[in-house]
């Protein structure tokens, strides 16, 4: 058990003082090699269209849905609507979170609950589970939008930084 606790906790490194988070969690902002670079913007791709991508299949497939489960014309609306009400409520109480547990566990968390959604959503036969994992799968997908940010101003140079916070967020 403390391997696991060990694990989810953030490790301790002493940047110098222009590196450091500026607010309780959020990463460092250390100077990084081209390599590097790279990478962080290959991760951002990936988790940033991930975020993204549970609402936009459910969104285009809605007539389908309706039809494999039966649904109303109403009760298909609901499934989206339904993943963009608990989204919108999770932003403020996310960086809470984010503040209080440190971005590691968060990260971890966030991660593994959305692929656990995901993975879900494949056995959902009735409108109610469908509702539930929907309304669950969008306060998850917003957790993944700071992570995106995140290694998108890791990807750039320091005077370049809120350049790549405006990238990420578009």
């Amino acid at each position: 058990m403390t391997q696991f606790r060990d694990f989810l906790d953030d490790k301790a490194y002493d940047f110098p003082e222009h590196q450091r988070p500026a607010v309780a969690g959020s990463p460092a902002t250390p100077s990084h090699d081209p390599a590097t670079r790279l990478a962080h913007i290959l991760v951002a791709v990936l988790v940033g269209t991930t975020a993204g991508l549970g609402s936009a299949l459910v969104s285009v497939n809605t007539a389908q849905m309706q039809q494999v489960l039966g649904l109303s014309v109403e009760q298909a609306a609901w499934l989206t609507t339904s993943h963009v009400m608990t989204a919108v409520s999770a932003n403020l109480l996310l960086i809470k979170i984010r503040q209080q547990y440190g971005l590691r566990r968060f990260a971890l968390t966030s991660l593994s609950l959305y692929a656990a959604l995901a993975l879900a959503h494949l056995l959902v036969s009735d409108h109610g589970t469908a509702l539930l994992l929907r309304a669950a799968s969008g306060f998850v997908s917003v957790a993944l939008i700071p992570l995106c940010l995140f290694h998108v101003m890791q990807a750039f140079p320091e005077r370049w930084r809120l350049r790549g916070l405006v990238l990420g967020i578009g």
